[in-house]
């Protein structure tokens, strides 16, 4: 809100509540093939290289491709903020050097959750197949790779994606020590920051030319940090805090040559 309690003097207070999530899941079917000869030329004259197989047609073929391992990974965050501001401008003159004085205090609140699972290595297939051993649908064939600038092959067969997406817990299945659902996530780590601040700055007025403006501002960050061992978490979590404050000054000064043409002189300081 804004209330204007006199001619002279204006107050406005803020108060913005947030609160995010975020979630990412990422499943993919290594395919991998033995060719009995490669030929490869790496600058045929203009710069592109040159590589075919001794028969790059079963690149097509699903029968050609052995269905090797399975990744996974996930991620889960979560996010909020509470902050909270009030500032006000007192008029001091029209006239004279001293014309306006501002300040303000605020409070800031953020924290973030993240949670993740445990590195596995790659999940192998219980029993040896191919892209053909799949629903037909399992897989995808590229085309027109490289939009024909080099002398490469153009298409070859991939697990689709689409395809391991959508039946992602019947692709589990097939592979030893995939978990339904997908991997279990771990709360990995907690932040939260509370930032307090509180300032004052002073506007003012050198005749017609020169203007400038000075403030001061305080400033104090609080950060609680709590961690989890991914690879070993029967360990207890690990915790850690900070606390930082300091007096940060600012002035910018504000010069017109012409209506036209104004030079400006600024210096500042952030707390990191």
């Amino acid at each position: 809100g804004r209330w204007e309690i006199s001619e002279r003097l204006s107050l406005e207070a803020d108060l913005a509540i947030q609160d995010s999530e975020f979630e990412n899941q990422f499943i993919a079917v290594r395919t991998g093939r033995r060719p009995l000869e490669l030929t490869l030329d790496f600058n045929t004259g203009n710069g592109n290289p040159s590589w075919h197989f001794d028969n790059d047609a079963e690149m097509v073929l699903p029968q050609t491709w052995d269905v090797a391992g399975l990744f996974e990974n996930a991620v889960h965050d979560e996010g909020g903020a509470e902050t909270l501001s009030f500032d006000g401008d007192f008029q001091l003159a029209s006239e004279g050097i001293f014309r306006t004085l501002s300040f303000g205090v605020r409070y800031d609140n953020r924290d973030a959750i993240h949670f993740q699972p445990s590195p596995v290595p790659e999940r192998a297939l219980l029993v040896p197949a191919t892209l053909a051993d799949f629903p037909a649908e399992a897989t995808w064939v590229n085309d027109n790779f490289f939009d024909g600038k080099a002398d490469v092959p153009r298409e070859w067969a991939v697990a689709n994606g689409y395809y391991i997406h959508d039946n992602a817990d019947a692709v589990r299945a097939l592979y030893n020590g995939a978990i339904q659902g997908g991997p279990p996530l771990i709360r990995s780590y907690d932040v939260e920051e509370k930032t307090q601040s509180v300032y004052a700055q002073l506007d003012m007025q050198f005749g017609e030319k020169l203007r400038a403006q000075a403030g001061v501002r305080y400033v104090k960050v609080d950060t609680d940090l709590v961690f989890q061992d991914l690879i070993n978490i029967t360990l207890p979590s690990a915790s850690g805090s900070s606390d930082v404050d300091d007096l940060l000054p600012s002035l910018t000064v504000l010069y017109s040559v012409t209506d036209d043409f104004r030079l400006r002189f600024n210096y500042g300081e952030t707390l990191r």
